[in-house]
């Protein structure tokens, strides 16, 4: 699922989150996450710092950029009865 478009200033280093908490079942937690680039060519975009929460969310930072780049990260989570989620989120790069 497509979890929307977001602007990402050029130069930034920025920690974003997604709630999964609506997503996962009664008593359970996420186990585990990944947040990968999923657009060809797009080099200059690090991704750091993926990590899940308690509260049911998902972290991962992002830095780098070039002016006017649009690029999709894919997140996906695996939740501790072992159910997989995959998203993808959409960004395109504004200058500062």
């Amino acid at each position: 699922m497509n979890l929307g478009r977001k602007s990402f200033t050029i130069g930034n280093t920025r920690r974003y989150s997604v709630n999964y908490q609506d997503w996962l079942a009664e008593g359970c937690t996420l186990a585990s996450g990944t947040a990968t680039m999923l657009t060809p060519g797009i080099t200059d975009i690090v991704i750091t710092s993926v990590a899940v929460a308690p509260s049911g969310r998902l972290y991962f930072t992002l830095a780098g950029g070039s002016a006017n780049e649009i690029f999709t990260v894919a997140v996906s989570i695996t939740d501790s009865r072992g159910e997989v989620k995959n998203d993808t989120c959409n960004f395109n790069c504004v200058a500062p």
